[in-house]
């Protein structure tokens, strides 16, 4: 398939909403900013995990065919989000489940011919298979006491005046039921424990950036997890994020922040051979990093 053959779909134009920018990510485009300006939660995460992987894919600008699965949680939130807008524009959204497998299997098919992708594990039929089971318990069972208020918001937040960056993200959706919950989508394989859910900073970073912006506090963050086992299931889990948890957060950041600083002086990035994911399995970079060295 090549992308002429890509044509709209009959689910596209009931929906009231322009959503023609989702062909190449989710999420209206952030306000104007350099690259170098602004660090988000993703590279955070990598620059912790290892120095050497994020210097391939931030520095030396090397990307590798992203793994199925977040091809799999881009194209749902990519669903998500064109329903959400859909409703808060006044149109109805998707109404009809077919509708929504729909959508996800045109932006799965477009992901494919956009880039090449990484099937180790997986495979086209189990991903679309898979999206298709989170999409419907989804809209079959959290969509329903959904208020949308906002989604997909691009954030770009000042964290201080010697700060070098911004942080930048996207908060998944706003939901206004009972105040205003920040509301951060999970497609998951098994149910996070209490400590997962509680050392998650991704929903912290989301509290921390709306507090900022806005000026006040949300009335609560919560995570929307759809877990597909033998007989998938919803959970709604509320969580309350602590001035605590959020200057830990922040400790986080700066940690990150130091550790970028110190690479781009030195011009040199220190990999982690001992992080469960390093692995040629698991890191698109092993054979440019560790297996220069004869692993």
């Amino acid at each position: 398939m090549i992308m002429s053959e890509l044509t709209v779909p009959n689910w596209f134009s009931p929906l009231g909403v322009d959503v023609s920018h989702l062909t190449e990510r989710r999420g209206q485009p952030l306000p104007p900013g350099k690259e170098r300006d602004y660090i988000s939660w993703s590279q955070i995460k990598m620059v912790l995990r290892c120095e050497r992987q994020y210097w391939h894919r931030y520095k030396e600008g090397i990307k590798t065919p992203p793994p199925a699965y977040l091809i799999q949680g881009s194209n749902l939130h990519k669903v998500q989000e064109i329903h959400y807008r859909s409703r808060i524009a006044g149109y109805s959204g998707f109404v009809n489940p077919n509708d929504a497998r729909a959508a996800y299997e045109y932006y799965l098919k477009e992901a494919c011919e956009r880039e090449e992708i990484d099937w180790a594990g997986s495979s086209y039929e189990r991903t679309l298979d898979d999206g298709t089971t989170f999409s419907k318990i989804y809209f079959s069972q959290i969509e329903p006491s959904i208020r949308p208020l906002e989604v997909e918001l691009p954030f770009r937040v000042k964290l201080g005046d010697d700060f070098p960056f911004l942080l930048h993200g996207y908060i998944d959706l706003l939901d206004g039921q009972n105040g205003v919950i920040i509301a951060d989508t999970k497609f998951m394989s098994k149910k996070p424990t209490d400590l997962e859910i509680r050392k998650d900073l991704q929903s912290t970073a989301y509290a921390a950036a709306y507090r900022i912006e806005r000026g006040k506090r949300e009335t609560m963050c919560r995570l929307d997890c759809v877990i597909k086992t033998k007989k998938p299931y919803s959970l709604m889990i509320p969580i309350e994020r602590t001035n605590q948890e959020i200057e830990f957060f922040f400790q986080i950041v700066e940690g990150a922040t130091r550790k970028i600083l110190r690479m781009e002086k030195e011009e040199d990035a220190v990999p982690d051979p001992t992080h469960y994911r390093c692995s040629e399995g698991q890191c698109g970079y092993w054979r440019t990093c560790m297996g220069s060295y004869g692993f």
